[in-house]
């Protein structure tokens, strides 16, 4: 079973057409573009993509710098 995350992508300022295109090529599905980009793919897509910092952000990769200013994971609800 694959496992997606969500997550609302941060553009430059108008930049966003080209950031989500670039993300697209990467792998990512484009569920929205607007003011921010929701995307959703793989966790291991995330992974090799952004990887992550001891302190859990995202880094931004080579190929969307000057495109995607930051990214915020969508967490799951929590159902009780």
């Amino acid at each position: 079973m694959t496992y997606l995350i969500s997550a609302e992508v941060l553009a430059v300022e108008g930049r966003e057409r080209a950031a989500a295109a670039a993300l697209r090529d990467l792998g990512f599905r484009i569920l929205h573009g607007g003011g921010t980009i929701s995307v959703s793919g793989p966790k291991e897509l995330w992974e090799r993509t952004f990887g992550t910092t001891g302190n859990g952000r995202r880094e931004i990769p080579a190929e969307l710098a000057g495109l995607v200013r930051d990214v915020y994971v969508v967490e799951p609800p929590e159902f009780f």
